[in-house]
């Protein structure tokens, strides 16, 4: 087996976790020199106007080599980690995500259903990660929106989130079931689900409740005082912490995502999943045809497994 090599000049595709957080998303490098256990590479930035030269590990380097085809071309690879609002020809819905890979000239994504692969001509636009989860615990038809709705319920959620707080005291917690009324089919007080989300900055896939997630982001990015029950499971970014109350499968290695194999990207959303306090499957199902029923735009609530 010939020994992998890294010739001057290589392109790269390197991720903040490599270059210890200089980049917020994957960024395209090539590389400079490469000397025993170590390598140099010009890092992008700033939209190719400038570079920064990095040093990085050989073997780190060797498994982030590119073909110059993928380089010079769409370079896809900056899509990776992003959260988006996707409107596939044919199928009928706008759906969100996570850009979790891709291979040639189509992206990976993730999405309540499973994973698509389409060209990024489908991605409507970015979204921030909140408003993906939150969002993507519908599937909304495009016969009965469209996108210019969808984003003026993205920026009412994310002025809720980010709404100064009132005082100095500790403010209480934003239920999910809050933020969405009037805005999306109502829920039930206790309504949450579980996604599995990969961690921009550290590669790693992690799985978090909507809730938590709509936690951090109400408390700190949105600088209010929490509760000392919630501040205990904020952690340092959404994806630090798992409700402790649930039982949870263990965080799942994403090092690879930006490989061409795909076969691991699928089941990101376990929104399917009934874990509100208290409530069964055939109640999330009552409430889910109850909605459906109103004068709301179309919005296909998940069905639950009984």
């Amino acid at each position: 087996m010939p020994v992998p090599t890294l010739p001057r000049g290589s392109y790269l595709l390197l991720f903040p976790e490599d270059v210890d957080g200089v980049i917020d998303t994957p960024a395209y490098a090539k590389g400079k020199s490469s000397r025993g256990a170590s390598a140099t590479a010009a890092l992008e930035v700033n939209n190719d106007e400038t570079e920064k030269i990095m040093k990085i590990p050989r073997t780190k380097a060797i498994t982030r080599k590119l073909t110059s085809t993928d380089a010079e071309g769409q370079r896809l690879g900056t899509w990776i980690r992003q959260a988006v609002c996707v409107c596939v020809k044919n199928d009928g819905f706008f759906r969100y995500d996570q850009v979790t890979g891709y291979s040639d000239s189509r992206l990976t994504i993730s999405t309540l259903s499973g994973p698509i692969e389409e060209s990024p001509v489908v991605i409507c636009d970015t979204v921030y990660p909140v408003v993906a989860l939150v969002m993507g615990c519908h599937q909304f038809e495009e016969s009965s929106w469209d996108y210019e709705q969808l984003t003026r319920i993205h920026d009412t959620l994310m002025e809720r989130l980010l709404s100064p707080p009132t005082s100095e005291v500790p403010q209480n917690a934003l239920p999910l079931a809050e933020l969405i009324q009037g805005l999306l089919p109502d829920v039930s007080p206790c309504f949450d689900r579980v996604a599995k989300w990969v961690d921009s900055h550290t590669g790693v896939c992690t799985q978090v409740s909507v809730q938590h997630v709509v936690n951090y982001v109400y408390f700190v990015d949105g600088g209010k005082s929490a509760p000392s029950h919630v501040k205990a499971s904020l952690g340092t970014s959404f994806c630090d912490s798992v409700v402790a109350s649930r039982k949870t499968e263990n965080a799942l290695s994403s090092q690879n995502v930006a490989q061409t194999n795909t076969s691991n990207a699928s089941g990101f959303f376990d929104i399917l999943r009934v874990d509100d306090e208290g409530e069964a499957a055939h109640e999330e199902a009552l409430v889910a045809n109850t909605v459906l029923s109103g004068t709301l735009p179309t919005v296909i609530l998940c069905e639950m497994p009984l």
